[in-house]
């Protein structure tokens, strides 16, 4: 299923030949639009993959910090689900840059696993376009790899709740109290978090890969604005439930 996203992306976007996958740690700094987010980048590397130790027992294959030969790379923005964080599709992330694709992802600061008390709270939901077009900017602006990626070729891809956030980029309007759990959640929002906030697109992403997508999205007349290319996926098991 991640080589069928990869292999959307690759056809929308057309890459150039890569090699092996090198990885990065990255964080966006805090500033006015929100705290400071974690992030991991797999960039296209010539060189040959090694075990690479995250902490505890977890090893990803790749190249630390790997130079980049290439210029005008595409982008891709990952957005994980429900408590998930950004290497939680890495598998896809490496195909992606393997072929030739930077790929960011991000930890949402409100709803990862490394602060997952907070899941619950309105702010997660209303806080993650925004934590997206903060990478991007970052990602664009003073990135390491700033001066390598193609602006007009960026690409996202998520899952659960980051098809949600991937749906709100593309400029769709949700309907909150359509789904009761949210409904419930977005009432509490004075003791969790923010008021829900207006959908926000950003027309600097090109193609979008959604998977499972939280379900506040109930009719077309919540997708009317969208015009970005897209994949959907629904899994067999269903999903997009939290």
């Amino acid at each position: 299923m991640n080589r069928f996203a990869a292999a959307l992306i690759l056809m929308v976007l057309m890459p150039g030949p890569g090699h092996a996958a090198g990885i990065a740690s990255l964080e966006i700094p805090a500033d006015a639009n929100g705290p400071a987010i974690k992030a991991m980048m797999w960039t296209p590397c010539a060189a040959a993959p090694e075990n690479i130790a995250l902490g505890g027992q977890f090893t990803l294959p790749g190249v630390r910090n790997c130079p980049i030969e290439a210029d005008t790379l595409p982008l891709i923005v990952f957005s994980h689900g429900f408590g998930g964080s950004a290497i939680g599709h890495h598998d896809t992330a490496e195909v992606l840059a393997d072929a030739g694709f930077a790929v960011v992802a991000l930890n949402h600061p409100f709803d990862s696993d490394s602060n997952i008390r907070l899941s619950n709270a309105a702010a997660a939901l209303t806080a993650r376009p925004q934590d997206v077009k903060r990478v991007i900017d970052y990602m664009l602006g003073v990135s390491p790899i700033a001066a390598k990626l193609d602006a007009r070729r960026i690409g996202f891809f998520g899952f659960s709740r980051g098809g949600y956030t991937g749906l709100m980029l593309a400029g769709a309007a949700p309907d909150y109290p359509f789904w009761p759990p949210l409904w419930l959640l977005f009432h509490a929002s004075a003791l969790w978090g923010p008021a829900p906030v207006q959908p926000t697109n950003d027309p600097r992403i090109k193609a979008f890969v959604i998977a499972d997508p939280v379900t506040v999205f109930p009719g077309p007349e919540n997708l009317r604005a969208v015009t970005a290319p897209i994949q959907m996926w629904a899994s067999h098991e269903g999903g997009g439930r939290a």
